[in-house]
């Protein structure tokens, strides 16, 4: 099908038939027309019977959308969306990114409403400036929010702006000048061989079989989660096809990936070995070695690999006599709200247990608002505990417990209250573990 132009803007007219053009001007056949309408869109018209009436309607067409200056149709537009509020706009512009994984919205989500939404959320867009962008960097730098953090939101407003400015809201760009946050990632620390050999044993035979495929054949969380004996397509080669998505629970494609995408990995012959072993001790199910502890229909849960490494760094012995939950539940905060007898173990559960706990979740996420885990705890606590989702309205944080007195009716002391001060510790090499210790009153 042949076309042909007129002035640049004004559109095309062909025919869609068999006819080459050197004979359009005898076929029987009408002519078409297509063009930009008003709003950008490619549009289509049929039914001329002749060249001229196709060419009269794409002129009419081009100056009635002439007729209408630029300045008014910019105009309009900021008036529409001048003095919309940033929390309607970001909203709207975020129903456009399609391109988001699950994961990625979850991430945009938490950025909005622990961060930019507080600061910028009622500010109209057309007061946007420079100087309010920079504000608000001020701001979570008062906050204390992690660099990484700084710079995910900054990516995310300025995003949000650029999509205002190319609708006309600002005659100059409300970034410019705007130093943006710098983030500059620690140095990864790759584990010792020893070290290595010290994981593999610190856990059950499922944490084994991870730490291997996550050290051997290179996998993330989700990928290794998903390990299956199918995909062992070659002594040494491992195909990685899917992942266990945190957000869904279920099998997906791979991060940032299509479906149907792999890449192939080198698999050690130490790693094929506990994957056939692991196989011959527990059995698969369609070719999967890892399942829900507690529902073996459902894929190996993230909070299974989390709750291996809780047991491996944080309690040692005489805190399991003291807290009889710890063998099916490791974290404290979610027996503090999902378990009925922490009303009576953590005394004054309100005020000494619940409102400081919350505190401490909505911090680590402000400045860690990428981690999943700490995500997952917090909608877990929010979906089962009615009265978390009241306290959680008020917006507190608190960075750690160190020097709190607090008590405990536990079995372990017959049931009688005792006080405990919190003494919380910090390794210099890993800021972000803490190492808590109770001194009894």
């Amino acid at each position: 099908m042949a076309t042909r132009a007129l002035a640049r803007g004004m559109g095309t007219f062909f025919k869609d038939c068999e006819h080459p053009e050197s004979r359009w001007s005898k076929c029987p056949h009408p002519y078409k027309i297509r063009y930009r309408n008003a709003a950008g869109n490619q549009a289509e018209e049929s039914g001329f019977a002749t060249q001229d009436e196709a060419k009269d309607r794409l002129l009419k067409i081009y100056n009635e959308k002439k007729s209408q200056p630029q300045p008014q149709a910019r105009a309009e537009r900021i008036a529409k969306y001048g003095p919309m509020r940033f929390e309607e706009y970001a909203r709207e512009w975020k129903e456009g990114q399609r391109h988001l994984a699950a994961s990625s919205i979850r991430h945009l989500d938490s950025l909005f409403e622990h961060h930019i939404f507080p600061v910028l959320g009622s500010r109209k867009m057309a007061s946007f400036d420079h100087k309010v962008v920079d504000g608000f960097i001020r701001a979570m730098e008062r906050a204390q929010a992690g660099v990484a953090t700084q710079s995910n939101a900054f990516d995310k407003i300025r995003a949000i702006l650029l999509d205002a400015q190319r609708l006309g809201l600002y005659a100059e760009s409300p970034l410019e000048g705007v130093k943006a946050p710098q983030y500059d990632p620690a140095r990864a620390v790759i584990a010792s061989l020893n070290r290595l050999r010290a994981l593999r044993l610190g856990g059950d035979d499922a944490f084994m079989l991870l730490v291997d495929m996550m050290s051997g054949c290179g996998l993330r969380n989700g990928e290794a989660a998903a390990v299956n004996v199918n995909n062992v397509v070659a002594d040494d080669v491992y195909r990685v096809h899917e992942q266990v998505v945190h957000s869904t629970g279920k099998y997906g494609p791979l991060k940032h990936r299509k479906a149907g995408t792999y890449r192939d990995v080198p698999l050690p012959a130490r790693v094929k070995a506990t994957i056939e072993w692991y196989a011959d001790k527990y059995g698969t199910i369609d070719g999967y070695l890892l399942r829900q502890p507690t529902d073996a229909t459902k894929p190996y849960p993230h909070w299974g690999l989390s709750n291996q490494w809780k047991r491996i760094v944080a309690h040692n012995k005489p805190q399991e006599d003291w807290f009889p939950w710890l063998p099916y539940e490791p974290n404290l905060m979610r027996f503090a709200f999902l378990y009925p007898e922490a009303r009576e173990q953590l005394v004054n559960w309100r005020n000494d247990w619940a409102i400081p706990f919350l505190a401490q979740i909505r911090f680590a996420i402000a400045t860690h608002p990428d981690v999943p885990e700490l995500l997952q705890l917090r909608d877990d606590i929010l979906d089962g505990n009615h009265e978390a989702r009241e306290l959680w309205a008020d917006r507190l944080a608190q960075a750690h417990p160190d020097g709190d007195v607090r008590a405990f009716s536990l079995p372990f002391h017959g049931g009688q209250e005792i006080q405990v001060r919190i003494m919380a510790f910090a390794p210099m090499s890993h800021p972000d573990l803490r190492m808590i210790a109770l001194v009894r009153q």
